[in-house]
């Protein structure tokens, strides 16, 4: 293969820096595949697709000590969150007097820092334990930094947390009403999508009227 500088081309520093990103990209996901992360996250039962965080050492991995100490970031290793979850999970069962139930359906279960999940992760596991499934439940997560947000979105899917699961990327220090704000921006995106098609929709109808007419006419 005959490289673009050899024939005397100068190829711009951005579409350079686009090459090193689709080589690291490729260099992930193939190393992933080899490594089995297929055989964590793509299990058909959501239980053990759920038994680890793989996005949350990924991110520890990409930066560095400054980048995380500069955040704030700090992942709660997966035993703690484990062990910090059941007692959450064993008090709630108490309170609740759900030793022969399983917990109240509808529960909100928080996390104002949330990183990529971890704890709502170990938390969703406990409560499938107890017999309850996660998609029953209500679940919000806050976190400042835009990837491990995104991170924790992807993995709500991942863990099969269900429909009722908000996001939202902010500080939860300054802005207590984050998952609210969130939560009322998304209602107007579904909104505005719904208003779209509706136009969309009817437009289309109007078109099709028109083609029969049309070959009527003819």
């Amino acid at each position: 293969m005959v490289e673009p500088r050899e024939l005397g081309i100068v190829v711009p520093k951005e579409v350079r820096r686009d090459r090193h990103r689709e080589h690291a990209v490729r260099a992930i996901t193939e190393t992933a595949l080899k490594r089995g992360l297929l055989d964590l996250t793509g299990h058909e039962d959501p239980y053990l697709r759920s038994a680890t965080d793989v996005l949350s050492p990924v991110m520890t991995c990409m930066r560095s000590h400054g980048a995380r100490k500069g955040l704030g970031e700090y992942h709660t290793p997966a035993p703690l969150a484990e062990a910090l979850s059941e007692m959450v999970v064993q008090q709630n069962l108490a309170t609740l007097n759900l030793h022969l139930l399983p917990p109240k359906k509808g529960m909100h279960l928080h996390d104002p820092c949330a990183g990529s999940g971890g704890l709502l992760r170990a938390t969703a596991q406990h409560i499938r334990e107890h017999g309850a499934d996660p998609k029953d439940f209500q679940w919000s997560m806050v976190d400042i930094d835009p990837i491990a947000a995104a991170c924790a979105a992807v993995n709500s899917i991942v863990w099969e947390l269900g429909p009722r699961v908000t996001v939202a990327c902010a500080d939860s220090l300054a802005n207590p009403r984050a998952v609210e704000d969130a939560m009322k921006e998304a209602r107007a995106v579904f909104e505005h999508r719904d208003e779209v098609f509706g136009k969309a929709s009817v437009i289309a109808g109007v078109r099709k009227m028109q083609r029969l007419l049309e070959s009527v006419a003819a």
